[in-house]
């Protein structure tokens, strides 16, 4: 389904991405302090893609092994 935005509607939609992304990144690195905050950031989106994706599955994959994939994206081996 699509859904048109304003631009401006867009624009808040994206700073808030921004800032949520950021901080999931900050917590990653807090865990993970041998990794960069760009590297953080990459893993942020990677696990953000993984959990949209599986959703959208049929069938969808247990939430458990959603939350362990994406957990093991962002914390790795600490995990």
């Amino acid at each position: 389904m699509r859904m048109d935005v304003t631009p401006g509607a867009r624009a808040e939609l994206r700073g808030q991405q921004r800032i949520t992304v950021e901080e999931w990144a900050t917590w990653v690195g807090r865990e993970r302090r041998d990794l960069p905050l760009t590297h953080a950031r990459f893993l942020v989106h990677a696990a953000l893609n993984v959990v949209t994706d599986l959703s959208r599955l049929k069938p969808q994959p247990a939430p458990e092994r959603i939350e362990a994939l994406s957990t093991r994206i962002l914390l790795g081996d600490n995990s």
